[in-house]
């Protein structure tokens, strides 16, 4: 709920400081009612509370307002439409991790063979810098460091590894 609110007030280039708050929305209130029931020379003591009452049932229908907008049809944010959206935007991305996926869960169910593990760990370090990068990153260039930087550590790894184990690799 609070999503949809958020994008809509942006659609309909809203502030947020723009929303009446308890304070205000009473202060609103009560000079709409006071312009509606036509009352600017009449204390509002002098009237009495059943007075005032029927007088806003009948005259402002129970004392609804609205505010007043100069569209008649107004944007409204979907989530529907806003997740179609990111999908098209990021469709590269999400086909580059699938790639990626399928090939590494492919060459990691494959049979272990001395001397291709540094490959598994590199792949490892590209797959895991691609969904990083894609949950942190929000520039090509920021998600290209966040890949780098998982490739590097993947290196890392098998060089520590070489120097550790070398009848491994």
């Amino acid at each position: 709920m609070w999503l949809r609110t958020h994008f809509t007030m942006t659609l309909r280039q809203r502030h947020p400081d723009d929303i009446s708050g308890q304070h205000r929305a009473v202060i609103e209130l009560a000079v709409v009612m006071q312009t509606e029931l036509d009352i600017h020379d009449v204390h509002p003591s002098l009237l009495r509370e059943k007075q005032l009452r029927e007088r806003v049932d009948k005259e402002l229908k129970g004392g609804a307002i609205s505010y007043a907008y100069s569209k008649a049809d107004l944007p409204t944010y979907s989530i529907k439409t806003g997740l179609k959206a990111w999908f098209r935007k990021e469709r590269w991305w999400f086909s580059a991790i699938v790639t990626m996926s399928v090939f590494c869960s492919t060459f990691w169910m494959a049979p272990w063979r001395p001397g291709t593990f540094w490959f598994w760990c590199w792949t490892f370090g590209i797959w895991l810098g691609q969904v990083w990068a894609f949950c942190i990153g929000t520039t090509n260039g920021s998600r290209a460091l966040v890949i780098l930087f998982w490739c590097i550590i993947s290196a890392i790894v098998v060089i520590g590894c070489k120097i550790s184990y070398p009848y491994i690799l």
